[in-house]
């Protein structure tokens, strides 16, 4: 009985010794993997050698690769990270390195998209229909000017073939106004017509090509299915030949024709066109660009 239990425990230490010298054999060492970690994370960590190589603006400090200079501008700057990449990125480009080209007011942030700022001069664009959005955003201009005391003059760039006439009077008054602060330029390169047209007139000088084409015109409306009886009609008629009188005595002041000149020039005709060099002529453009 005591040979048979010492059999059985001879060849179980027999077996764990081979179950360990196999699982040892693979694993290399049953301390293997103590160790493969340490000689993994000593791995990561430079060498001394490596470090030699390492460039001395980097490992001297941090402090010292935040200051850079641009080879190209010879701008000191800091960089924001020790190899600078980001801020160059601000005012270079990608492969050429070449400096952007940028706007000179890119550091402007205007209130709406119809201005914008050259040198002394505030340059407000009338593009489309003079409705309340114009009115509205020159208004807005008119404050950002008043913020920037740089600003001298008002230049009103005009593309319109009107709109209404009352948000048209209502920009004349606001132009008329800033004359006591700013020289006001209106310039029409290409179109103005009808309440355009008046606001083209507001200017202190009034800029056109000879290409421009200008259009002026008798007040007109239309209704749908409306009743009216003789009272009506004559009070209609009064009504807008009140308001074409009064449009009538604001252009005159502004060009060398007479009234009844004037009145015979859109009376009978749906629209009075001219060009440019006609308008400069008559007075109404004060300069005729190109000549």
């Amino acid at each position: 009985m005591r040979n048979k239990l010492f059999g059985i425990f001879y060849f179980g230490f027999i077996a764990f010794c081979a179950f360990c010298f196999i699982s040892g054999g693979v694993r290399g060492d049953p301390w293997g993997d103590v160790e493969g970690a340490y000689s993994s994370s000593a791995q990561e960590q430079p060498k001394d050698e490596e470090k030699a190589d390492t460039p001395k603006s980097i490992t001297k400090g941090y402090d010292t690769a935040l200051e850079a200079q641009c080879p190209r501008t010879l701008i000191k700057q800091n960089t924001g990270n020790i190899y600078g990449i980001d801020n160059c990125l601000k005012c270079h480009v990608i492969p050429t390195w070449g400096i952007k080209e940028t706007l000179p007011d890119v550091q402007r942030q205007y209130p709406n998209s119809s201005m914008r700022i050259e040198g002394d001069t505030l340059i407000f664009n009338i593009l489309g229909t003079v409705d309340i959005t114009v009115s509205n955003e020159l208004e807005a201009a008119i404050q950002y000017a008043r913020w920037h005391p740089e600003v001298k003059r008002f230049q009103i760039d005009i593309l319109s073939g009107g709109g209404s006439l009352f948000i048209g009077w209502q920009v004349v008054t606001r132009l008329e106004a800033l004359k006591s602060e700013y020289h006001i330029t209106t310039y029409v390169p290409g179109f103005a017509g009808s309440a355009a047209f008046l606001v083209w007139m507001a200017g202190d000088e009034r800029e056109c090509f000879a290409h421009t084409m200008l259009m002026w015109h008798e007040l007109w409306t239309f209704s749908f299915f409306s009743i009216e009886d003789v009272s009506d009609t004559e009070e209609n008629a009064r009504v807008k030949r009140l308001l074409q009188d009064n449009a009538h005595a604001y252009i005159l002041k502004h060009c060398t024709l007479t009234k009844q000149q004037l009145d015979e020039y859109v009376k009978g005709v749906r629209d009075y066109w001219l060009m440019g060099e006609e308008a400069f002529e008559v007075g109404f453009a004060t300069k005729l660009i190109g000549k």
